[in-house]
């Protein structure tokens, strides 16, 4: 599933243009409300918009944890560097962790100060159970 959304997502212009081309996104109406399904596509009058459930979804339903999470490792500060200059951004990844998770596991952008991605990845990953990544991780239980 996930290569087929990379795939998707990759080619999302050239998919636009032929769902255009063929007249599918005619189906909708104007009156009906967007309708979004986690990880599929957003069908809307003129245009065919690749869904990203990423940023909304678990971030959403780990909020508490994640922004405590945040407040023991960076205080907020999204340019936080940490142990020896050896941990980046808001939540306090280190490179390999962030690559392994964030980015092969979880098919994140590899983008290590993008705090919404920090975000977003740290959510999966608590609720995947791997909150013991973080060393304050008892305090926000």
């Amino acid at each position: 599933m996930r290569k087929l959304l990379k795939f998707l997502w990759k080619y999302k212009y050239q998919i636009i243009v032929l769902a255009w081309l063929l007249g599918l996104t005619a189906l909708v109406s104007a009156n009906e409300p967007k309708i979004a399904y986690k990880g599929y596509y957003e069908a809307t009058e003129l245009f065919v918009e690749p869904f990203v459930p990423h940023y909304y979804d678990y971030y959403q339903d780990y909020k508490e944890i994640v922004d405590c999470l945040i407040k023991y490792e960076s205080g907020g500060n999204i340019q936080a560097r940490g142990d020896n200059n050896t941990s980046f951004g808001i939540l306090q990844f280190k490179k390999n962790t962030f690559q392994y998770y964030c980015v092969e596991n979880y098919s994140y952008r590899d983008d290590i100060w993008d705090a919404g991605i920090q975000k977003s990845c740290s959510a999966e990953m608590v609720r995947n159970g791997l909150i013991n990544h973080w060393t304050l991780y008892r305090l926000c239980l």
